[in-house]
C-alpha cells in the first residue's frame, strides 16, 4: 500500500492512483443511476476530493475538510 512519505514520486504515484480511483467510483455511481454525486474528505481525504474535483465537472458539491491542528503542540 502506498502512503505519504518523503519519498515525493512515491507519494504522487499514490495521489495520482487515489484521485483515478476516485474518478472510476464517481463513473460507476453515474452508471448505476446515481442522481447527484458529491465528494467529501478530511484531511488527505479533503486533498484527495480537491484533487478529484480539478479535474471532473461531474460532482455536484465538493467538500473537502481541514481538521484545525495546533503544529507547537
Amino acid at each position: 500500500v502506498l502512503a505519504l512519505s518523503a519519498d515525493l514520486p512515491r507519494s504522487a504515484r499514490m495521489l495520482a492512483q487515489a484521485v483515478a480511483d476516485l474518478g472510476a467510483l464517481l463513473s460507476w455511481l453515474r452508471a448505476a443511476g446515481a442522481a447527484r454525486v458529491g465528494a467529501w474528505g478530511e484531511s488527505l481525504g479533503g486533498w484527495m476530493v480537491s484533487l478529484l474535483g480539478s479535474r471532473t465537472a461531474e460532482l455536484d458539491y465538493l467538500a473537502p475538510c481541514v481538521p484545525p491542528v495546533r503544529i507547537d503542540v
